[in-house]
């Protein structure tokens, strides 16, 4: 991989060895800048499945084979889960 990964709050692997990594938020610090899920294939190539969220916190790889990844994690009574295609 190029480069390191930052804040991260969570990961998963799906059932062909992608790994999913939530990052809590892109800057330096661990508030600074939205967060966002992505996916590193077995050969280290990385892709953003979805950017801009707010304060991620957790990712889980569902029976279906879809994405489920919280959004607005921190934040009292706006939390949400989002159901992502990988």
């Amino acid at each position: 991989m190029n480069g390191g990964l930052r804040t991260i709050t969570g990961i998963a692997f799906d059932q062909d060895g992608n790994l999913y990594v939530v990052e809590h938020a892109s800057g330096a610090v661990f508030f600074g800048g939205l967060g966002r899920l992505l996916k590193v294939a077995p050969d280290g190539t990385r892709t953003t499945v979805i950017g801009s969220l707010d304060r991620p916190t957790s990712v889980v790889v569902g029976w279906d084979g879809e994405l489920y990844v919280t959004n607005h994690g921190i934040t009292p009574r706006i939390g949400e889960v989002l159901r992502v295609e990988p």
